[in-house]
């Protein structure tokens, strides 16, 4: 199977080094407006042919799929010219800057026969898996789901349009993943409210209210300027009691179900787990030696599968729609956080 990667920046060194483990895939071509990175990124994994120009790569017959790794402001044209070119799309998240957008890709993929699927990568830690198997097996009869993210992203290495407004900021660059999270759980999500702070001219702490039309709810954290910790963690309860933890940046679940009166004991039960979940995520790192393993692994599965449904000329593993509604969830955020109201989802 045949690939191009237009966009040759950080991301695409994590799809290349992923590409390169799977089977029967070999990336032919790589383009990037910056004729020098694209260069170098061919040159240093050993790619023949690399352009300036993304059109001219989607003029090669034999790709079977195009993994598009560009800013999201550009994402729209890119995927509609590649879906007109015949060619099949992988897609980073998020899908798009509007859900309007977002329509015309859908529109065009399906236009012109083409499968597209959006890079929602943290669907495919085994934990998230697990908590979504047990929840739709009826263990969970879901009450609510919590996703908080604390981390102080001034200090991390993300592209400058991650701060600008104009370009989702970091609502679309970094709020993306626990939104489709938290679609991934409540996918009846009928209102939302959204209260928050700006710094910069971006949000960069705020919270979400989601109810539903079955009376389940689910609440988004976000602090990006967090000094205390790192924190990405989404919790669960149950109408029958039941709870669960799930620490996506360990990759482990973890069954709160169990009632301990005690004080003692709970705090040893709780602090055990934790410390064995780190103690586990630690010994697949260095085993694997990469200390990224579990989201290398998330981004794999996700890829692996992808490849998969081509192969079987069956369904993505993410469809264009779990994109756009994604889009549209961040759009009602975006809207309630402005205006201070209740925004109707659906």
């Amino acid at each position: 199977m045949k690939v191009g990667i237009i966009g040759c920046g950080w991301i695409s060194e994590t799809h290349m080094a992923i590409l390169r483990k799977l089977e029967n895939v070999e990336v032919v071509a790589v383009s990037d407006i910056v004729l020098e990175k694209a260069k170098k990124f061919a040159d240093n994994w050993g790619i023949k042919r690399f352009f300036v120009n993304y059109q001219d790569l989607l003029e090669l017959e034999e790709l079977d799929f195009v993994d598009i790794c560009t800013p999201v402001w550009t994402h729209a044209s890119i995927a509609i010219d590649t879906a007109k070119s015949g060619h099949n799309i992988l897609l980073e998240k998020p899908m798009a800057l509007t859900s309007k957008e977002c329509e015309k890709m859908i529109e065009a993929s399906k236009k012109h026969g083409v499968s597209l699927c959006v890079n929602h990568h943290n669907l495919f830690y085994p934990s998230i898996r697990k908590a979504k198997a047990l929840v739709d097996s009826g263990y969970f009869n879901l009450q609510s789901f919590e996703v908080s993210f604390y981390k102080n992203l001034y200090t991390e290495r993300l592209p400058a349009w991650a701060y600008k407004p104009e370009y989702g900021g970091l609502v679309w660059e970094v709020g993306t993943h626990p939104t489709y999270i938290s679609l991934f759980f409540l996918p009846d999500i009928k209102n939302v409210y959204a209260v928050g702070k700006k710094s910069n001219r971006v949000y960069d702490g705020f919270s979400v209210m989601l109810s539903t039309l079955n009376g389940s709810f689910g609440l988004m954290k976000f602090c990006f300027t967090s000094n205390y910790r790192e924190e990405y963690m989404c919790h669960i309860t149950s109408q029958n009691g039941n709870s669960a933890k799930i620490f996506i940046s360990l990759d482990s679940f973890l069954d709160k179900s169990k009632f301990i009166s005690k004080a003692p004991l709970k705090f040893f039960h709780e602090e055990k787990d934790l410390l064995w979940s780190w103690a586990k995520a630690t010994f697949r790192s260095l085993y694997h030696r990469n200390r990224y393993y579990d989201f290398m692994n998330s981004k794999y599965l996700l890829m692996k599968n992808y490849v998969e449904s081509l192969s079987n000329n069956s369904s993505p593993p993410v469809s264009p729609e779990q994109g756009k509604d994604t889009i549209i969830l961040l759009e009602c955020i975006k809207e309630s956080l402005e205006t201070g109201k209740v925004v109707s989802f659906r």
